[in-house]
């Protein structure tokens, strides 16, 4: 039976990766290694400052795992160096996030980057995330999708230095699969400011996603669509075609 590490970034106790790991538990050996609250927009954050500590969790229904109090990125990496040393995964899986990981967020997404460190580690993996809308909590497709995914990721390998960013729509009524580019879209943050009770101020973040120019092919097109959407992202961020053309920079002066 296969071996599959879980993380996310909401949290160990987050129902998203409980659906998850319920979803799974009949397909593979499961290790949880999640952080210990909630890191969205963590990106590829790791600690390096303060000791890390893990935990045994018991989540709902008697499912054991571990929590991490670090980011996503600590806790795959704690899960691969640490817990499963002598039994590494075949697969790693972040998720399922309670809300979309499209176009720019997967910039800053600690899902997406829990996933991207399995790769840089050497193990296929992909995040799955369930789009905001209603109902909010039901995150039984994009589990039920998770484990078809996860058998063929098994049965069929991904590239070297590649993961799959999926992002499923809530409800039912999902319309297709479809294998997507990453879109354009972004979230465009403004910055609320107040006071402290000593006069000092101080700023919360807000905004609204900025939506990107239509691109049928795109993660955020499809889920519009109702469409699960698959997005494979390279670890190498190289553009060649640019490199190509610094060449005739005249740089050496």
């Amino acid at each position: 039976m296969p071996h599959i590490l879980l993380t996310n970034d909401d949290g160990v106790f987050a129902p998203g990766i409980l659906a998850l790991a319920k979803a799974l538990q009949a397909q593979a050996r499961l290790t949880i290694v999640a952080p210990n609250k909630e890191c969205s927009a963590s990106s590829n954050a790791l600690t390096t400052r303060s000791p890390l500590r893990l935990k045994q969790v018991e989540l709902d229904g008697g499912i054991p795992g571990w929590t991490c109090d670090g980011t996503p990125v600590d806790c795959v990496k704690m899960g691969l160096r640490i817990v499963c040393e002598q039994d590494p995964p075949d697969l790693v899986i972040s998720g399922i996030n309670s809300d979309s990981n499209l176009g720019s967020d997967v910039l800053y997404s600690g899902t997406v980057g829990a996933a991207m460190d399995g790769v840089l580690l050497g193990v296929p993996a992909f995040a799955i995330s369930l789009s905001y809308g209603e109902p909010r909590d039901d995150f039984s497709n994009a589990a039920r999708f998770a484990g078809v995914l996860a058998g063929q990721v098994l049965e069929q390998g991904l590239p070297e230095g590649v993961l799959l960013n999926v992002n499923v729509p809530p409800g039912n009524g999902v319309r297709d699969v479809r294998i997507t580019a990453q879109g354009r879209g972004r979230f465009l943050e403004s910055y609320d400011s107040r006071e402290d009770p000593a006069g000092r101020p101080y700023y919360w973040i807000q905004g609204l996603r900025e939506p990107a120019p239509e691109h049928p092919d795109s993660d955020e097109a499809a889920v519009a669509d109702r469409a699960i959407s698959v997005t494979p992202l390279r670890v190498d961020m190289t553009d060649r075609d640019c490199m190509a053309a610094l060449q005739s920079w005249k740089l050496d002066k």
